[in-house]
């Protein structure tokens, strides 16, 4: 056995044995002497699992610290030591120094998050980066954790039958036709990528350094980049997204009120959010080999957002905005 530099033992194996976890279903990679089991998250790579295939049962130690190949930040190296297992016998195991490990101790992650990120101040932001990836979370010590997650396929039958009473209201109330409608719907779902880059940007994330702000901010998106893959904690929880479809509503008839296409625009925003955790879900939890390339590389874009900077590639359901403002 092997103890790491955290008081961890490890068990220790030979590179002999490490090669034979060389298959996407028993994935091992070595890197700075340790063993990392990375099965779990090939689909959650953000440069695509071909990436990391070649590597399965070998050592990847230099093309995972090759800036030129594919930069890794300091949260990709916290997530890493989250997959390790073991240890090379008679390698060099090299632990990495990293503030991360300052910041992880002030929060313990096996307990209800509320009473701790009130406390964190100044803290919490890089807090919140230092510990993205996390599996799972206790947010509340009560009946209010149950209300805190829902299977990301609710939004079907929430939003599906708005959309199609938007559009009927379009077509047999406004009296417009099938091609305006599709026109104007078109419209509508420009709307939601705008409403979407800037909520993502100016919202979502926010600065904030007091109790108040980090909890609003913790709740709006915080849970979200610290447990990435949970699948529980990926959409709008029904409530906040009724206030969300309400105020795009009211939006939506108060600027195109001189239109006859307003409640097909409504549709095409209706459209545009539920497209919008569709791909979300997929870019965290699928890997269909169908999927166009322009969606592939979408899926690395909002990975990469996630696990190498965060101020950069905003838009989910479209890059166009982050094309036009400069933040891809």
């Amino acid at each position: 056995m092997h103890r790491s530099a955290s008081g961890l033992s490890l068990k220790t194996y030979t590179c002999a044995e490490v090669q034979a976890h060389d298959s996407e279903e028993d994935a091992w990679i070595i890197v700075d002497g340790y063993i990392h089991d990375v099965t779990t998250f090939l689909t959650d790579h953000p440069g695509g699992k071909e990436i990391v295939l070649p590597y399965l049962g070998r050592d990847a130690t230099e093309i995972f610290t090759d800036e030129r190949e594919h930069v890794h930040s300091e949260a990709a190296f916290a997530i890493l030591k989250k997959y390790r297992v073991g240890v090379v016998i008679d390698g060099i195991a090299r632990e990495r120094v990293s503030h991360n490990e300052r910041l992880s101790s002030l929060v313990d992650v096996t307990k209800p998050m509320v009473p701790q990120i009130w406390k964190l101040n100044e803290d919490y932001h890089d807090w919140i980066h230092a510990n993205t990836g996390l599996d799972k979370i206790i947010i509340f010590d009560n009946f209010l954790e149950k209300f805190s997650r829902w299977p990301w396929w609710y939004i079907f039958f929430m939003w599906t039958p708005v959309m199609i009473y938007s559009f009927h209201k379009a077509l047999v109330v406004d009296g417009i036709s099938i091609v305006s409608a599709a026109y104007w719907g078109l419209v509508g779902l420009l709307m939601w990528a705008a409403f979407e880059y800037c909520l993502h940007r100016f919202i979502f994330h926010i600065r904030t350094s007091s109790p108040i702000g980090n909890m609003f901010h913790f709740f709006v998106h915080g849970i979200h980049h610290i447990t990435p893959m949970d699948s529980t904690r990926l959409t709008f929880p029904p409530m906040f997204a009724l206030l969300v479809g309400a105020g795009l509503s009211r939006f939506t008839q108060t600027i195109m009120s001189h239109t006859r296409g307003v409640n097909a625009i409504f549709g095409g925003v209706v459209i545009g959010y539920v497209l919008y955790d569709t791909l979300h879900y997929y870019f965290h939890h699928g890997e269909p080999k169908w999927m166009p390339e322009i969606i592939k590389k979408m899926k690395t874009l909002h990975l990469n957002h996630h696990y190498k900077n965060d101020t950069k590639n905003y838009g989910v359901t479209s890059p166009l905005f982050d094309f036009l403002l400069g933040t891809n």
